[in-house]
């Protein structure tokens, strides 16, 4: 009997592509319909968070051009003084972002009708989903889409999934921050947490180029990191939960 036919390279390239974006983006259409924000038609609340992720992003971007110099043009080499001297530049544009999420918790730009960890919720899954897509969906479309299978395009997936919880402790860490009845304890939990959020993007440069660990143990690590601050920020605001942000 004849044997049945190998799929074609390019169907076995669509399959792969299919699979990387699936388990790319479907974790926030899951997230978003698991919690109460499907309830509260929350889509439009998530997209306006959205927007606010962008903005902030281009701020940062106009910042990071104008202080922190391009290296390769100056001609030198990345030594571990300069790689510091820029990494911490990065790291210091982070308070952009606790800008951004501050604006929108505090003027209620989104969500006006939505409970404060709805509204929590609803800036952190439409801050990871759009990072998602401006990271991500390009590579993913341009790369998966090739003849041969690779693990680095199912890893950028994985990677995608991560920032939801890391997007979501973030904008509690900005929130219980901003909250003047906490006691003193909960706002240093808050500060360590937004602290957490904006060094780990250099850390793990670090691990990866200093250290030399290879690019899944740089996302092991981003996963704990994670998994870490999430349980952190999310433990102090059930903890002091009661009290309105001001």
């Amino acid at each position: 009997p004849r044997s049945p036919p190998a799929l074609c390279p390019l169907t076995m390239a669509f399959f792969h592509f299919l699979n990387c974006i699936l388990l790319a983006y479907v974790p926030s259409f899951v997230v978003y319909k698991a919690t109460q924000l499907s309830d509260y038609n929350a889509l439009f609340p998530c997209g306006y968070a959205a927007l606010g992720y962008i903005a902030t992003q281009f701020i940062k971007l106009l910042l990071i051009a104008t202080l922190v110099p391009d290296l390769d043009e100056l001609g030198v080499d990345t030594g571990e003084e300069f790689y510091f001297n820029n990494e911490l530049l990065k790291t210091l544009s982070g308070l952009v972002d606790v800008a951004g999420v501050y604006v929108l918790l505090h003027y209620r730009l989104i969500g006006k009708a939505l409970k404060d960890e709805l509204r929590l919720a609803a800036i952190g899954l439409g801050w990871a989903t759009c990072d998602s897509i401006l990271r991500h969906l390009v590579p993913l479309w341009v790369g998966a889409r090739g003849t041969e299978f690779s693990w680095e395009y199912l890893r950028m997936a994985v990677h995608a999934n991560v920032s939801i919880p890391l997007f979501v402790s973030f904008a509690t860490a900005v929130w219980l921050w901003m909250r003047t009845d906490l006691p003193f304890a909960a706002r240093q939990v808050a500060m360590v947490g937004m602290g957490g959020f904006m060094l780990l993007p250099s850390v793990l440069v670090y691990v990866h180029s200093v250290l030399g660990l290879s690019a899944w143990m740089v996302l092991c690590l981003r996963i704990a990191a994670a998994a870490a601050l999430f349980a952190l920020v999310r433990g102090t605001e059930l903890a002091n939960r009661g009290g309105r942000a001001k």
